[in-house]
């Protein structure tokens, strides 16, 4: 007669274990990104990646045949508090990235940890034992114009954490890498003005115009300039051109140059009776 009351208590123990097990084991897949970001881009650069999950219910009938699920991603290595930021190895120099659940870039429709901003869904099993997530899409934006930093190669990780909708049971993790690649690039931010002379034959002194032009070229990178040719004559008139600089080392930001042009004193030209003019095309080359 003792027996019974330890016999019951071993049963209740034993009961209480099996209805604790771990009931359902997921696995989340989601796609890299390699990305090619230019800061001098006038719109978005987006760049699409997928996720995907497979689970396996291990308790029936115990267990529910459906399965609400959210996936929430965090905000990388490098954050500046939401701001996702990708890096250039050990360095400080970043750029600013967002990911997206659908393809209106709004913040409401990040891809993010809060629970308004996580993909989810729910798997039903019906009579099985496994349901899954077929591949579906999110989004990664690059907006434009962002300070140029140095060419290279940018990466960021993040984690994406695959929970019980209902319980916030952690059932997976996966990484997702980002990695964005930049290049050197050199272009006018400002095109050369055109340069204008005056001049008067045998006048004494010389007719002196320049233009101006700005370039922007990516940070720490050396540049060259130069033009197809710096003497001519126009209309009789001999000319000379020079650049102001014909190197530079890149800021990212825009860098201002000028043509200068003279025309020798004492030249009579080539116009009879009266004024004319002339025109000639000069090509100005940024090499990098």
């Amino acid at each position: 007669m003792k027996k019974s009351p330890l016999t019951l208590a071993a049963l209740c123990l034993l009961s209480g274990w099996t209805l604790n097990a771990q009931a359902y084991t997921c696995t989340v897949s989601v796609t890299d990104i390699s990305m090619l970001y230019s800061p001098n881009a006038t719109a978005d650069v987006i760049a699409t990646g997928s996720y995907s999950l497979n689970c396996t219910r291990t308790l029936i009938p115990l267990e529910s045949a459906t399965l609400a699920w959210d996936l929430a991603v965090d905000n990388g290595l490098q954050p500046n508090a939401a701001q996702n930021r990708v890096q250039l190895g050990a360095s400080t120099n970043r750029y600013n990235y967002e990911t997206y659940r659908i393809p209106t870039y709004t913040n409401p429709n990040r891809w993010q940890a809060g629970n308004a901003l996580r993909f989810s869904g729910t798997l039903n099993f019906g009579s099985g034992t496994t349901a899954s997530q077929a591949p579906a899409p999110f989004y990664v934006r690059m907006a434009p114009a962002q300070t140029a930093r140095p060419a290279g190669l940018y990466t960021d990780s993040m984690t994406a954490t695959l929970r019980i909708d209902t319980t916030a049971t952690v059932l997976d993790t996966a990484v997702l890498n980002i990695a964005v690649t930049t290049q050197n690039e050199c272009r006018f931010t400002t095109p050369p003005s055109n340069i204008n002379f005056s001049y008067t034959s045998f006048q004494a002194t010389p007719a002196i115009a320049n233009g101006a032009f700005q370039v922007s070229c990516t940070p720490a990178m050396s540049y060259s300039m130069a033009l197809n040719a710096l003497t001519s004559p126009l209309l009789g008139l001999n000319y000379s051109l020079n650049l102001s600089n014909t190197s530079g080392v890149g800021t990212g930001m825009a860098q201002s140059y000028s043509i200068n042009g003279s025309i020798p004193a004492g030249q009579a030209g080539s116009c009879a009776g009266g004024p004319c003019s002339g025109t000639q095309a000069r090509t100005l080359t940024i090499t990098y």
